[in-house]
């Protein structure tokens, strides 16, 4: 499996000529959605960027170039030649992983991954987890509220993505919730299929087959009932 390609870009303005001075260099593997970020992170984030990039990326008065293309590897090593500390150009930070490197691969993966899905789904990424400071505000986020524990985040159907709206559960509990569709004690309470199992002492699979057979509710708690004497 081939390794996936990374492009050391650069956002500029048009009077820009020296890409190690001037201008922000950064590191994706989608170039054209990163800098719909950095566009929507200026409009509403622009405290995060230095103010000349945020007013010329705002009145979209800036151009893009790719510099170079790689292994994810090779791109952050470039970059780290071109911004060998802060404050260089629109860059506040030094390039590389450097300053990454305190996240773990967990989390890098499952920052991405949320990225990817939000974007095939056409879901909206809250400002804090778009931008420079995007992948460090999700993995606080995610430290706190996930690491070390079984739970995942599950997104919403709809609308923006943020600390507030996605769902911290665990694969059984959000499965299980997906499938209470049952009111099979007639108390207005949905169940799931294997709740239902559970609570007549059944195997899920046993009363899976009992309702495809069309037994009724009665016969199957008369099974039920019967099973429980033995």
């Amino acid at each position: 499996m081939s390794e996936e390609k990374h492009s050391v870009y650069w956002i500029h303005h048009s009077s820009h000529e020296d890409f190690y001075k001037e201008g922000y260099v950064g590191v994706s593997n989608d170039v054209t959605h990163r800098i719909a970020q950095h566009l929507s992170a200026c409009k509403h984030t622009p405290q995060n960027y230095v103010e000349s990039m945020s007013k010329s990326i705002s009145n979209k008065d800036f151009e893009v170039n790719i510099l170079f293309e790689g292994s994810e590897d090779f791109c952050y090593s470039k970059e780290l030649e071109l911004r060998k500390g802060r404050n260089i150009g629109w860059n506040r930070r030094t390039g590389g992983k450097g300053f990454r490197s305190h996240i773990d691969e967990k989390v890098n993966k499952a920052y991405r991954r949320l990225l990817n899905v939000c974007k095939t789904k056409g879901l909206s990424v809250c400002d804090d987890w778009l931008g420079f400071y995007g992948i460090e505000n999700f993995n606080n986020f995610y430290c706190e509220k996930i690491k070390d524990t079984k739970l995942e985040i599950f997104l919403p159907y709809t609308g923006e993505v943020a600390p507030i709206t996605v769902t911290l559960k665990t694969k059984k509990d959000f499965i299980m919730e997906m499938n209470r569709n049952l009111d099979f004690f007639g108390d207005g309470k949905l169940l799931a299929n294997c709740e239902v199992a559970e609570l007549l002492g059944l195997k899920p699979n046993t009363l899976t087959t009992q309702r495809k057979r069309g037994w009724s509710k009665g016969k199957i708690f008369l099974k039920a009932w019967y099973n429980g004497k033995d």
